[in-house]
C-alpha cells in the first residue's frame, strides 16, 4: 500500500513521520528515532519560554521545512536518520569503551530547520569535559547552497558565535538559553544515501565507506573553523603572555599542511603534532578567558577529537568511491567556501 506520508514534508516532520522512501529502512532504522525529538511545547514556562513565543517558532519554521524537503527529498532522511544509526550503533565516530562513550541526541523541529542541526553527538572522555558537536546531515548537491552551509558555521565562529540551539534536552534537563555548540555539515550525494541506507538493512553498515567520508568532511571542516577561531581571538580576545606562542604553533602546523590534506585528511605525524598543541591549548585557555577564547578552545577539543578518530579508524581508507559525489567533494573543502 502506497505510504501516506511519502512526499508530504508537512505531515512528515510535524507528526513525526519521515520516511525515506525504502519500506525496510524506515521499519528498522527511521521508526526507532522518529519520536525522539524533544517537543517545543514542552518548553513552555521554563528558561523563560511562553506560550506565544513557542507557537511563533513553530509558525515560523511550518513553510521553512517543505521548502527543505522539496531541496533534498527522501536522501537527505536516509542520511540524517542513517548517520545517526551509524554513529549510535556502529561506532562511526568512535566506539564506547571504559573510557569513553558517544551518545546520539536529537534535537528539535526548530533547532533542526533554523539552526541548521539535524543532532548532537555527545563524546564523554573520561579525565575530559564532554564534547557536542551538532550534526547537519544533507544529501543536496548544489554547491552554493553547500558551500551556504559551511559559510554558516564559518562566519559564526568569526563573530563570537558558535550554533545556537533553542529547544535542546539532554539526559530529561533543558539546556539554557545561550547554549552555543560546534557544528558540521555530513553528507554524500542521492546515491550513496541509498547505498548507505541499504547497508543498514543488509547488516553492513559497520564497514561502510561513508564514515570515513563524513570523518573526512568533519575533519576539514572543524580545522577551517579553528583556523577562523584563531583570527578571531587575535582581534577580540584577551590575551595572557602565554597565548600568542601557542597560536603562532597552532598557524605554524596550519600552513604546513600541504593541499592534498583536504583530500586525505591528516596524517598519523601531522595529528600527532596537533595534540602535543592541543595540550598547551588546554593550558593556556583557562575557564575565564572571553567567548573568542573558549570557542577556540572548543574547537580544538574537536579537531582533536576527530582526527584522533580517523586514525583509530584507519587513516589510509581509499575514498575513490566519492571522487564523484559533489556533496562530498564540496564538504570535504571548506576553505574553498571561505
Amino acid at each position: 500500500m502506497e505510504n501516506p506520508y511519502r512526499g508530504n514534508p508537512e505531515t512528515q516532520f510535524f507528526h513525526k513521520r519521515e520516511t525515506s522512501g525504502d519500506e525496510n529502512f524506515d521499519t528498522q532504522v527511521v521508526a526507532k528515532y522518529r519520536r525522539g525529538r524533544p517537543n517545543e511545547d514542552s518548553f513552555i514556562g521554563k528558561n523563560g519560554y511562553t506560550h506565544e513565543e513557542v507557537e511563533a517558532d513553530l509558525d515560523d519554521i511550518r513553510g521553512k521545512q517543505e521548502e527543505i524537503f522539496s531541496r533534498e527529498g527522501e536522501g537527505a532522511t536516509q542520511m540524517f536518520y542513517g548517520v545517526m544509526e551509524g554513529i549510535a550503533k556502529h561506532g562511526w565516530l568512535g566506539e564506547s569503551t571504559e573510557n569513553r562513550t558517544i551518545e546520539v541526541v536529537q534535537t528539535s523541529r526548530y533547532d533542526d530547520v533554523k539552526n541548521g542541526v539535524d543532532f548532537t553527538v555527545v563524546i564523554h572522555e573520561k579525565g575530559r569535559p564532554p564534547i557536542v558537536i551538532g550534526i547537519d546531515a544533507t544529501s543536496m548537491e548544489d554547491p552554493f547552497k553547500l558551500e551556504q552551509k559551511l559559510l554558516r558555521s564559518i562566519n559564526g565562529v568569526k563573530h563570537g558565535q558558535l550554533t545556537p540551539l533553542k529547544y535542546y534536552r539532554y539526559k530529561g534537563v533543558a539546556s539554557p538559553k545561550g547554549f552555543t555548540i560546534p557544528r558540521g555539515v555530513i553528507g554524500a550525494n542521492a546515491e550513496n544515501a541509498k547505498r548507505m541506507a541499504e547497508s543498514m538493512v543488509d547488516a553492513t553498515a559497520k564497514e561502510n565507506p561513508v564514515q570515513h567520508a563524513l570523518l573526512q568532511e568533519l575533519e576539514g571542516q572543524f580545522r577551517a573553523q579553528l583556523s577562523a577561531a584563531i583570527e578571531a581571538y587575535r582581534r577580540h580576545g584577551e590575551s595572557t603572555h602565554d597565548e600568542p606562542e601557542v597560536l603562532n604553533r597552532l598557524e605554524e602546523w596550519e600552513d604546513g599542511l600541504t593541499e592534498a590534506v583536504e583530500d586525505t585528511g591528516l596524517s598519523e605525524a601531522e595529528t600527532a603534532t596537533f595534540n602535543e598543541l592541543l595540550a598547551e591549548v588546554r593550558k593556556s585557555f583557562a575557564e575565564g578567558t572571553n567567548v573568542y577564547g573558549k570557542n577556540l578552545k572548543r574547537l580544538a577539543e574537536v579537531v582533536g577529537y576527530i582526527a584522533n578518530i580517523r586514525m583509530e579508524k584507519s587513516a589510509s581508507v581509499s575514498q575513490d568511491a566519492f571522487k564523484d559525489d559533489r556533496t562530498v567533494q564540496v564538504l570535504k573543502h571548506p576553505r574553498r567556501a571561505a
